[in-house]
């Protein structure tokens, strides 16, 4: 599109739009549409079903870092701080990687939804003749 502008010397001031704001409005209509397959989704039990996994990955990392947390108390009440220290780390890397991982399943769980919605919705659409 950009060469038809450039092909009639017209300037990107003079064409009464600006590419953020027209950017800005896609991101904002693709936002809603998304926002409107998930508010009608015709799958409402998986979404569910994917909120209540990660919750127990996000459960599940708290779990590990109190432990964590606990068996370093015991380490160095005992005088093992270097061990208490590294098994501390290592269990901090540990949680933190299990909350991303978690996350970010959902949110793959959650993009495979909403690519049914959107084909059930289009196939609706074409078979209702809308």
């Amino acid at each position: 599109m950009e060469w038809i502008w450039l092909e009639y010397g017209v300037k990107k001031s003079q064409r009464g739009y600006s590419d953020q704001s027209k950017e800005a409005n896609m991101e904002t209509t693709k936002q809603q549409y998304i926002d409107q397959i998930r508010t009608n989704t015709a799958y409402p039990n998986y979404r569910r079903f994917v909120g209540i996994v990660a919750i127990l990955g996000y459960v599940l990392a708290g779990l590990l870092v109190l432990i964590t947390l606990l068996a370093f108390i015991e380490a160095v009440s005992v005088g093992e701080y270097r061990e208490g220290f590294t098994f501390l780390v290592g269990s901090v890397i540990v949680a933190i990687i299990i909350l991303f991982v978690s996350r970010l399943l959902k949110e793959a769980a959650l993009i495979f939804s909403d690519i049914a919605d959107s084909i059930t919705d289009v196939n609706s659409k074409t078979s209702s003749g809308q």
